[in-house]
């Protein structure tokens, strides 16, 4: 039974291990945007009644994975319609599948009153011997064209992110 507990605790010990090397660490992308540099970006379209709020993070272990999340709300008294709609994100230093391509969203409709989390994620082979380096200087931009509020196409800013470099950081 002792011998058991044993194998039990030393399973345990080698999974702890095992988990804590293959962990992910992820970071913050700030948005720059006019006088922003802030972790959550929000525009409010007040002619429209429509909201869109914008965060991004990433790891970066091997390669740079991003997730971008758009948060829209649509207080309108039209349907928001992204069946039309195309996003392109444009990286500076990685090269992600798509970057600088106009991609078509996934058809979505947003009724009045209600809201959707939006979420966009790439992935860029990292080539770099020092990985951390291609952070330094990144800027990713966003631009999504073909949203249509009942008849009507609305326009978006394009939403500018730079890393946050936790190398850079005091500690």
């Amino acid at each position: 039974m002792a011998q058991r507990r044993g194998l039990v605790f030393v399973s345990l010990m080698i999974s702890l291990f095992i988990t804590s090397c293959v962990s992910t660490h992820t970071y913050e992308f700030r948005v720059v945007n006019r006088d922003c540099n802030c972790s959550r970006y929000l525009i409010q379209d007040a002619k429209n009644r429509i909201a869109y709020e914008f965060t991004a993070n990433y790891s970066l272990e091997n390669d740079m994975l991003t997730t971008i999340k758009m948060k829209v709300e649509n207080h309108s008294q039209k349907v928001l319609s992204f069946d039309q709609a195309r996003v392109r994100v444009s990286s500076k230093r990685f090269g992600y599948q798509y970057n600088d391509k106009f991609v078509p969203f996934d058809p979505i409709k947003i009724k009045p009153g209600e809201s959707q989390e939006i979420s966009l994620v790439g992935r860029a082979d990292v080539k770099e011997k020092d990985e951390w380096h291609l952070i330094a200087g990144e800027t990713m931009t966003v631009t999504i064209r073909g949203i249509r509020l009942g008849d009507n196409e609305v326009q978006i800013e394009d939403v500018q992110f730079v890393p946050i470099n936790p190398k850079l950081e005091d500690g």
